[in-house]
């Protein structure tokens, strides 16, 4: 009898072995080049302090108001264009949870899209402090939350400059982990708004989508996700060979280490190749003591190069 865990990332193991048996090896699809091009794992720390400092950004409280406003400063000072989706959802207990994602779009418009995302908004309880009396606390999200924001606007200041030969939709999601544990309905609220609303025409055109979750780790160990093995394949072996020729296998084992309901599922679901790179084996996730000194700048630098040489490589490939 298997132990009923919670939805949003969920351990399959069925899954996941069937999904090791394809992700055993690297098949690299394509020669992979390196730009060794500019992202500061410093930088991205830096975003991530100045997210925790707001405080934990909650969907609907003021905090996760000047969280959208520090996200969108950034975004305009690199020169981009933020836009904005706005839409609401009643949760299990008739509660209606504002949904509000931001998203930057650069390079070759009309042509084939590529989306980077990472959610915004921080769990209104920590469901599993070791201290029983603050379970009904919000987490700061230093990890579950900051990183994988603080990882994405980096990459919008390292990319200026670049002509890319795709379409970059940079999009940062709101109220993914809103939900009770064991409640599905209730999770990856504003990935779901966003994946819905693409258009046959949009569909068509997309190539691919990247999360960044829980990236910042100081003993940062990515696994293949079981998910993203069985819908992309080849996304997450270009993503894993890159890793390799940039002498980073320490840090992306190629074997899928859990299987994760996450803001890339909505995606899988339309269709689209979608791949989450994650840590999931975070021992302070969904507690209070998911704070900054938990996250390390190396640890983001190791994705954030990743992420840039894979969005580099696939606008060649498209070019």
């Amino acid at each position: 009898m298997l132990r009923q865990v919670e939805w949003r990332k969920l351990l399959l193991g069925a899954s996941a072995i069937a999904a090791a048996i394809v992700a055993l090896t690297l098949y690299h699809y394509h020669p992979v080049t390196l730009h060794n091009a500019g992202f500061s794992g410093e930088m991205a720390y830096k975003h991530v302090l100045a997210q925790c400092s707001i405080g934990p950004r909650v969907p609907g409280s003021r905090e996760h108001e000047k969280c959208i406003k520090y996200i969108v400063e950034v975004l305009e000072q690199y020169g981009y264009v933020v836009r904005f989706q706005n839409g609401s959802h009643v949760d299990i207990r008739g509660n209606r949870v504002p949904i509000v994602n931001i998203e930057a779009v650069t390079g070759q418009l009309g042509g084939k899209i590529l989306i980077l995302g990472a959610h915004y908004d921080t769990r209104p309880r920590a469901d599993y402090d070791p201290d029983p009396s603050k379970r009904n606390h919000p987490i700061l999200g230093a990890n579950d939350g900051a990183s994988g924001v603080a990882v994405l606007l980096e990459l919008a200041r390292a990319l200026r400059g670049y002509d890319l030969a795709i379409e970059l939709r940079i999009v940062f999601f709101d109220a993914e982990d809103w939900g009770e544990p064991g409640v599905l309905r209730d999770y990856f609220l504003g990935s779901k708004l966003y994946a819905s609303s693409l258009s046959e025409e949009e569909l068509e055109r997309t190539i691919g989508m990247i999360l960044v979750d829980m990236v910042g780790d100081c003993n940062l160990t990515v696994y293949m996700e079981g998910l993203s093995v069985e819908a992309a394949p080849r996304l997450v072996d270009l993503i894993w060979q890159i890793a390799q020729e940039l002498g980073y296998s320490s840090y992306f084992k190629p074997v899928v280490g859990y299987t994760v309901y996450d803001d890339h599922w909505p995606f899988i679901r339309r269709g689209i190749k979608a791949v989450d790179i994650i840590d999931f084996k975070y021992p302070y996730w969904h507690t209070t003591q998911d704070t900054p000194d938990k996250v390390c700048p190396e640890s983001l630098e190791v994705i954030g190069r990743v992420l840039l040489e894979t969005v580099l490589n696939i606008s060649k490939i498209y070019g």
